[in-house]
């Protein structure tokens, strides 16, 4: 195994690079910190993948364009039928759907409306996000969990199911 002049193997340099790149909380939506840091992309990972949930929520005339996106670091649990997103795990890495919120006009208007949609629960945090085919790593805004964890439970989130469940209760 080849060793560095420190003593550290490849993976551990790897894991070592992965502590130095951890994403930092950022404050609530409305604070002079988010918008110095201006990321205009948010990766969703829950009920905002639905393109028709997201569009309601932002309350945009069209559905936002979402792309295959993922982030490393994280895990998810569930909340009820919902994700919590939770870090502190390196080598996991959790798929989503990532837009632009500057195809919007009031960009701080959207930027609000997606925290009270996500609630008290979730709070904005920084992270960099890979659009899928593609390397390069973009600064973006996800939602993680700030709730009481023992009201989280292992599971999965899926889409289809969130997406039937919605659509069978419009029809009642």
């Amino acid at each position: 195994m080849k060793l560095d002049a420190n003593g550290h193997s490849l993976m551990t340099r790897r894991f070592m690079l992965l502590d130095t790149q951890k994403p930092t909380p950022l404050p609530a939506c409305n604070s002079e910190a988010i918008k110095a840091a201006n990321p205009r992309v948010y990766f969703v990972y829950g009920s905002l993948m639905d393109p028709t949930t997201l569009q309601a929520v932002v309350k945009a005339r069209e559905p936002p364009v979402l792309r295959p996106a993922k982030i490393s670091g994280y895990h998810l649990k569930m909340w009820g039928r919902y994700p919590a997103l939770l870090d502190k795990r390196p080598l996991l890495i959790i798929h989503g759907l990532a837009f632009e919120i500057g195809e919007f006009e009031d960009v701080d208007q959207i930027r609000q409306r997606l925290q009270d949609y996500e609630g008290p629960n979730y709070e904005p945090l920084q992270c960099f996000v890979q659009f899928e085919g593609n390397e390069e790593r973009v600064r973006a805004i996800t939602f993680e969990w700030v709730g009481d964890q023992s009201e989280l439970k292992e599971g999965v989130f899926d889409l289809k199911d969130y997406q039937m469940r919605n659509l069978e209760s419009k029809n009642v």
